[in-house]
C-alpha cells in the first residue's frame, strides 16, 4: 500500500538550484554550517568533503579544514567556502548530501518530496532462545524514511518497543517473542505525513537454548587502554573476555559526556583506526554480550593532536608519548611512562602535585601498590644539555562508584575591564578572559561568554543574558577582573565609564549578580572575582545593611585577596598573580574548593606580591562538585537544546570567507573570525600581490565602535595582511558594514583607489544584545571625542550585498574613488619599500 497525502509539496525552492552555493541566504548558510558542524554519524562536513565524486580535496586538505576547529572557527564554513570557489552549485551540493544522508542540510535547500519505495523486503528468521534475532529492510524516498515495527497479535497489530529503525535486534530472543513482523516505512515533512508503505511479513522461530543451564562466567579479562596519537597514525583498543558461549561485540564512542554513541559495524574485539583525525578524539567502551550475560569495559581515551606537533629538528628534548591520565583501583599495581628523545643524554624527574618525587629520575615511574596518597597530578620534566621541557599532566584517581554528581550542562560569564577612562587602565584583564575561556571550554566543557570594557548597563545586562542560559541543575561560573572595592561586607566591580570617585551608585554590586544566578536554581555557583577590596574612600553614600546571603548549599567565592587588601598586577607579566595561579590549577579534577585552596596557596608564596596579596576562599557546597564534572542532559535533552540554541546565537559569525577578482591574477580575501564574544578581527589581503603594489583599509566604523589596526606581513597568506580589531559589539545597533578601500600605484607611480561595501551581519553578541533597551552613547560620553580617528566618524548605508559572484560581476562592483574622495589615512599605510619587480602590470579596467 502506498498513499500520497501531498503531491504538490513543498513549495518552489527559495533558492536557484543552478547557482553558485556561495549566493545561498546567509540565514540558510549559518543553518546548514550548523548542521555540518554538529552532525554525527558520517553525515558531517568530513564526509561531504569525501562524498565529491571527483575528489577535489586532498587527506592534507580535509585537514586543513579540520584544524580550523584549534582557532574557534567552523570547518564547515571553510569547506562550502572553498566548494563556491570552485563554482560548485546548489544542485551539486544537494547531491553530495543525499550521498552522505544528511537530510537536516536537505530539508534546508528544500528538495522537493519523494513517495517511499521498499527495496529491500524482512526475511524469516530462526534462533535460540537468548541469541539475538535481527529482521532488516530498506527504502528510499524523500525525507528519508522513517521505521516503525509491528508484531502480529490475535486480529491486530501491536507496535515492537524500541523497532524504530531499519534494523530490528531482538536481545535475547524469549519464547515470547516468537510470530510474525512487518516494518511500517513512512516520511514525514513539518508535522505531516508525506507517504507510507508496509513491508511483507516475515516470521521468527524460537528454539529451545542449549545453554539454558550454563553457569554465568562473563568476564573481562582485558580492558582497553586510553592512547595519544598525532593524526594520521594508526591506532588500536583491543578487550578480551572469558566466557563459554560465543560472544558478540558492540563499540561505543563517548562525545562531550553524553550518552554513549554506537560506532555502527565496529562488532569486533579489536577498535582499529587506520588514520586517526581529530574528529575521532574522545572516549570509547564496548559492550560485550554472552548468551544471557552482559558487560561493559572501562572507558579508554583517544586524545589526538595536530600532524606538526612533534618538532624533530628541535634542540630541546621532544616527548613523543605523554603519561596517561587513569583509573586505578587501591592495591593495584601502575605504571607512568613517559617517551621522549632528543640530542644527548636525556635526564627525567617525576612530580607529583607540583612537588619533586624522590629517586623518580627514570624514563618510567612504577607504582607498586595504590594507596589513597598515591593519587594525584603526575608531571615529568625532561632536559637535556639544551634545556628542558615538561609532559601534559596525568591524573590518576580512584574510580567513583558514585555517578550522581553532574551537570545538566555549564555556562560561563567572563568579563575583563581594563580600558577604564578616569582609573588607572590595566594591562592583563583580557588576557586573563581569554587563556581562561579557552581552558573552561575545552578541559571542562562549558560554554563561554567571553566580554571585554563593558559599562555598567552593559554588566548588569550581560548578567541577566548569562542568567537566561542557566536552570535548575546546571553549573554557572562567573568571573570579573578589573577594578573594585568593598563596602560593609558588599563587593562592588567598578564599569569602564565610572568616574574617579565610583560611588556603589554607579557600580555593580556582585549581590546582585549572585542573586540573578540563585533565581534560576543551578546545581552549582562559582563566583571568582579578581578585584581590590579595600574601602572606597570616595564613598559618601550610605551602603545597605551588611549582606548576609542565603545558604543554598551550592555557592563558592574566590577572592583575589582578602578584605581590606590589594590585588596585584605584576608590571610586565601577561596576567595578574591571582590569575597566573587560577589557570595552573582550574582544569584540576579536584572539587572546586581544593582547586581554589590551590590556588591560594600558589599566590601566597608567590614573590611577585611580596607576601601582600591573601586570597579568600568562602563556601557553602554541600555536595564536593568540580569543574570537570561530567554533563548529564539525559530526560531534559528539550532544554538542553533550547539553552545550546541561545548561546549559539551569540557565537556563531553569519559570514563566509570571500575572494572577490580584481583583475590579472589580483584576488581581496575577506574573512572575520571571533576574539571574544564581542570583540571580532577582520582580515584582508591581495593575493598574488608579490611587488607591494596594493594597499587596503577598511573604513566608515560606526561611532559607538572601537576599531585598531595592524598591517604586517604574514608567511601562511604569503602577503601583507590588514588585520582590523573591531571590538565593542554589544554597542552596534545595525549591521557591521564597513567600506573598504584598494589603493593600486603601477610602476608609472600613478595611483588608482577603488571601494566597495561589506555587510557582515550582526556578528556574535550583537544578535542578542539588542533585545534589550540600550541607550545610544553621546559625544559627551567619550571625554576624547576629538581624538576619534576619522574614519570612525563616519556613518553607513546599508545596502544589498552579494557574498560570491562571477569575475565580471565583481569588478563592476568597485566603485572608482577620485583622488579628492580618498580619506586621507589612506596614504599612511601605504607600503614605503619599492617594488621588487618592476615589469609592467595590466591597468585596471571599469
Amino acid at each position: 500500500m502506498n498513499q500520497t497525502l501531498y503531491n504538490n509539496y513543498p513549495p518552489e525552492p527559495r533558492v536557484n538550484p543552478n547557482s553558485n552555493i556561495g549566493d545561498l541566504n546567509a540565514v540558510i548558510i549559518r543553518k546548514l554550517i550548523s548542521r555540518l558542524d554538529l552532525h554525527t554519524n558520517g553525515k558531517d562536513w568530513r564526509a561531504l568533503a569525501y562524498a565529491l565524486p571527483d575528489a577535489p580535496f586532498s587527506a592534507l586538505d580535509v585537514e586543513c579544514f579540520a584544524n580550523k576547529k584549534l582557532e574557534n572557527k567552523s570547518p564547515a564554513k571553510a569547506l562550502l567556502s572553498s566548494l563556491a570557489g570552485h563554482g560548485r552549485t546548489v544542485k551539486q551540493l544537494i547531491g553530495y548530501l543525499k550521498a552522505i544522508g544528511n537530510e537536516p542540510a536537505l530539508l534546508l535547500l528544500q528538495v522537493p518530496s519523494e513517495d517511499i519505495q521498499i527495496i529491500q523486503q524482512p526475511t524469516n528468521v530462526t534462533a535460540d532462545e537468548g541469541e539475538d534475532a535481527v529482521f532488516s529492510c530498506h527504502g528510499k524516498g524523500f525525507p528519508f524514511p522513517r521505521y516503525q515495527w509491528f508484531k502480529a497479535a490475535d486480529s491486530e497489530a501491536i507496535t515492537v518497543e524500541n523497532g524504530n529503525d531499519r534494523v530490528l535486534r531482538i536481545n535475547p530472543v524469549l519464547p515470547k517473542d516468537a510470530g510474525s513482523y512487518s516494518c511500517r516505512l513512512h516520511n514525514d515533512r513539518d508535522d505531516s505525513v508525506v507517504s507510507y508503505i508496509f513491508t511483507e511479513w516475515a516470521e521468527l522461530k524460537v528454539e529451545k537454548a542449549s545453554f539454558e543451564n550454563l553457569p554465568l562466567t562473563l568476564e573481562v579479562l582485558k580492558h582497553p587502554s586510553s592512547v595519544k596519537a598525532s593524526v594520521g597514525n594508526s591506532i588500536c583498543f583491543e578487550c578480551e573476555v572469558e566466557c563459554q558461549i560465543a560472544p558478540r561485540y558492540q563499540w561505543y564512542c563517548i562525545k562531550s559526556n553524553l550518552s554513549p554513541i554506537v560506532i555502527p559495524e565496529k562488532t569486533e574485539s579489536k577498535l582499529i583506526f587506520k588514520q586517526v583525525t581529530l574528529e575521532d578524539r574522545g572516549g570509547y567502551r564496548c559492550k560485550i554480550e554472552s548468551g544471557r550475560e552482559k558487560v561493559w569495559t572501562n572507558f579508554a581515551e583517544l586524545e589526538v593532536v595536530p600532524r606538526n606537533y612533534y618538532n624533530t629538528e628541535s634542540e630541546l628534548p621532544v616527548i613523543v608519548r605523554p603519561p596517561v591520565s587513569e583509573y586505578i583501583k587501591d592495591n593495584e599495581p601502575y605504571v607512568l611512562a613517559c617517551e621522549a628523545y632528543g640530542k644527548g643524554p636525556l635526564f627525567y624527574q617525576w612530580y607529583k602535585d607540583g612537588d619533586k618525587i624522590p629517586d623518580a629520575t627514570g624514563s618510567e615511574y612504577r607504582i607498586e601498590s595504590m594507596k589513597p596518597s598515591h593519587y594525584g597530578i603526575y608531571m615529568c620534566v625532561v632536559c637535556n644539555q639544551n634545556g628542558e621541557v615538561q609532559s601534559m599532566e596525568a591524573v590518576l584517581q580512584s574510580p567513583t562508584p558514585d555517578n550522581s554528581i553532574f551537570a545538566l550542562n555549564k555556562v560561563a560569564l567572563l568579563i575583563g575591564n581594563q580600558s577604564y577612562r578616569a582609573l588607572q587602565k590595566l594591562n592583563t584583564p583580557q588576557n586573563e578572559v581569554e587563556a581562561l575561556a579557552l581552558t573552561l571550554y575545552r578541559d571542562c566543557d562549558f560554554k563561554v561568554i567571553t566580554l571585554i570594557d563593558l559599562t555598567k548597563e552593559e554588566i548588569r545586562t550581560a548578567v541577566r543574558l548569562f542568567c537566561d542560559l542557566l536552570a535548575r541543575g546546571m553549573y554557572g561560573l562567573f568571573f570579573f577582573s578589573g577594578h573594585g572595592f568593598e563596602n560593609n561586607g558588599h563587593s562592588f566591580l567598578i564599569p569602564v565609564d565610572s568616574t574617579s570617585e565610583h560611588k556603589s551608585d554607579d557600580c555593580v554590586d556582585t549581590q546582585w549578580i549572585l542573586d540573578q544566578m540563585q533565581s534560576r536554581d543551578p546545581a552549582l555557583n562559582v563566583m571568582l572575582l579578581d578585584i581590590c577590596r579595600m574601602k572606597n574612600d570616595y564613598q559618601d553614600q550610605k551602603v545597605d545593611d551588611k549582606v548576609s546571603p542565603q545558604v543554598r548549599g551550592n555557592t563558592v567565592f574566590g577572592y583575589a585577596a582578602g578584605a581590606n587588601c590589594n590585588a596585584y598586577e605584576p608590571e610586565g607579566e601577561e596576567y595578574s598573580v591571582f590569575a597566573k595561579h587560577l589557570l595552573q590549577h582550574v582544569k584540576s579534577r579536584q572539587r572546586i574548593e581544593r582547586v581554589l585552596d590551590d590556588v591560594k596557596r600558589g599566590v601566597q608564596e608567590d614573590k611577585t606580591s611580596s607576601g601582600q596579596q591573601y586570597p579568600t576562599v568562602v563556601s557553602d557546597l554541600a555536595v564536593g562538585r568540580g569543574l570537570r564534572d561530567p554533563i548529564n542532559s539525559h530526560g531534559q535533552t528539550t532544554l538542553y537544546n533550547a539553552k545550546m540554541q541561545m548561546w549559539e546565537d551569540a557565537h556563531v559569525i553569519e559570514f563566509l570567507p570571500i575572494r572577490w577578482y580584481l583583475f590579472s591574477n589580483y584576488f581581496v580575501n575577506v574573512d572575520i573570525g571571533m576574539q571574544t564574544s564581542n570583540i571580532v578581527n577582520i582580515v584582508v589581503f591581495v593575493e598574488n600581490d608579490f611587488c607591494n603594489r596594493f594597499n587596503i583599509q577598511l573604513y566608515n566604523f560606526t561611532l559607538e565602535l572601537n576599531v585598531t589596526v595592524t598591517k604586517a606581513y604574514q608567511p601562511m597568506y604569503n602577503a601583507y595582511v590588514l588585520t582590523t580589531t573591531v571590538s565593542g559589539l554589544q554597542k552596534l545597533k545595525n549591521n557591521l558594514h564597513p567600506d573598504l578601500y584598494v589603493e593600486y600605484s603601477d610602476e608609472s607611480g600613478a595611483v588608482l583607489t577603488w571601494k566597495r561595501d561589506i555587510d557582515f551581519g550582526m556578528p556574535l553578541v550583537a544578535k542578542i544584545w539588542q533585545r534589550t533597551p540600550y541607550k545610544q552613547p553621546t559625544e559627551s560620553a567619550y571625554p576624547d571625542f576629538n581624538d576619534v580617528p576619522e574614519h570612525q566618524r563616519r556613518g553607513i548605508q546599508p545596502v544589498p550585498f552579494v557574498n560570491i559572484t562571477s569575475p565580471k560581476e565583481m569588478l563592476k562592483k568597485w566603485i572608482p574613488v577620485p583622488p579628492s574622495q580618498v580619506p586621507p589615512e589612506l596614504g599612511k599605510w601605504r607600503l614605503s619599500q619599492e617594488p621588487k619587480d618592476t615589469s609592467s602590470l595590466p591597468v585596471p579596467k571599469e
